[in-house]
């Protein structure tokens, strides 16, 4: 689904911040989720861009990250530990790495 996405739309990287709920405990959590393709003009900022998101005290990350490989495309997430962490200070992280 997210590589038709990402076709769809000719994207090579995308990522974004979005509220889960826990089925079993009902508890809200926020994740970061961060796709490339491997044969795209950004992959191989893909993981510089994770360790940005890891190591940044603007988004307060946890330790907790999942990863792996779809078809042509590599994701992560990453559990951010503080609910008051908005949509805008992850954009304003999004754009300085990309500015840099």
């Amino acid at each position: 689904m997210i590589d038709n996405f990402m076709e769809e739309k000719d994207l090579q990287m995308f990522a974004m911040m979005c509220n889960v709920m826990d089925p079993e405990s009902h508890e809200i959590l926020r994740y970061i989720f961060v796709y490339t393709r491997h044969d795209g003009e950004f992959a191989y900022m893909f993981e510089p861009l994770c360790e940005e998101i890891k190591k940044s005290d603007l988004l307060k990350v946890g330790a907790e990250t999942s990863e792996g490989k779809y078809n042509n495309s590599e994701w992560a997430s990453f559990v951010v530990n503080n609910l008051s962490v908005s949509r805008k200070k992850f954009e304003i992280v999004f754009r300085a790495f990309f500015n840099e």
